[in-house]
């Protein structure tokens, strides 16, 4: 049961999750209507389709970083691609039942830090499910490369679900016995 007794860490995962869904979605928002469509004629209507024969050009923004436009209609990071039509929804459904047991778990952990490392992740997959349900695909244009080597293209809730899994690990294997609160849950 949610009651204003809850630790404020909890609060803060919430409010965490819903900042990173907010950020993420406002980024893409402007990378792919206010630079993309803006350098692409026919971008508005390929929008629209996610169709994987239309190729918009690279926007080189340093040596080591472009922006890119790349439709992931897998996993994180481009694996697990498909262009079954019904993946989509199975993907989305699989993450919305990921984000449910995260914020069951957001609302029984002890420790502050992986209560804030819980949010960014569930953060990252809800904004990724929007992505899905409105495109079909989750829209990815982060691209940084040292050398020839590309990492793969991303975007703000990718980057969310890595640093929160990745403050998550180091939390639990380097300090497992910091910031444990015995109390009564709620």
């Amino acid at each position: 049961m949610i009651c204003w007794k809850t630790p404020v860490w909890r609060w803060i995962g919430l409010l965490i999750a819903a900042v990173i869904i907010v950020k993420d979605q406002l980024i893409k928002w402007f990378i792919i209507v206010k630079i993309f469509q803006q350098h692409n004629p026919n971008f508005g209507a390929w929008l629209h389709s996610v169709d994987d024969q239309f190729t918009v050009a690279p926007i080189k923004v340093t040596s080591f970083f472009n922006l890119v436009m790349v439709w992931n209609k897998g996993v994180s990071f481009g694996m697990l691609q498909t262009n079954h039509t019904q993946m989509q929804y199975i993907l989305s459904g699989v993450a919305v039942a990921i984000a449910i047991g995260f914020f069951v778990w957001l609302w029984i952990e002890p420790r502050p830090m992986n209560a804030l490392s819980v949010g960014l992740i569930m953060g990252g997959a809800l904004a990724n499910v929007m992505d899905r349900l409105r495109f079909g695909a989750v829209a990815d244009f982060f691209d940084f490369h040292i050398m020839g080597r590309h990492w793969p293209a991303f975007n703000v809730a990718d980057a969310a679900i890595v640093i929160g899994v990745t403050l998550m690990f180091i939390h639990t294997v380097f300090f497992p016995h910091r910031e444990v609160h015995h109390h009564d849950h709620d």
